[in-house]
């Protein structure tokens, strides 16, 4: 490391010596380069090799929100159809739940639907 240090010294020392000793007429720039670039004056002031980050503009998403529409009460009763209930009869079509009586698997249940989802929310035995 020290030896290093001496030779690097001993060079540089050469270099300055030999840099005097130079005629008046030219013209000698010894640069170190220490990872600061130079500006480019023909690139809007950015150096050469340095791009500047690009900027990144977000636009907010849009905020979707479900319909707040109410499924028919014929609507509801095919879906129960679809999920095997038969004969189903309505009870009540009215409301944020509607009730309907129907058959599955030969025993009758009261069967309580959501109006807007089409969900079953509960159901019993009668």
């Amino acid at each position: 490391m020290i030896k290093t240090l001496v030779t690097a010294a001993l060079v540089s020392a050469g270099i300055a010596m030999t840099a005097g000793a130079a005629d008046a007429k030219t013209n000698i720039n010894i640069g170190v380069g220490i990872g600061v670039p130079a500006p480019d004056y023909y690139d809007d002031d950015y150096p050469t090799y340095y791009a500047p980050p690009p900027v990144y503009y977000y636009e907010p998403r849009p905020v979707y929100h479900q319909p707040r529409y109410r499924l028919t009460c014929g609507q509801v009763a095919r879906n129960l159809r679809n999920n095997g209930y038969r004969n189903i009869q309505p009870q009540d079509c009215s409301g944020r739940r509607f009730s309907f009586v129907g058959w599955r698997h030969g025993e009758p249940f009261l069967i309580s639907v959501s109006s807007r989802s089409g969900r079953v929310i509960g159901r019993r035995p009668l």
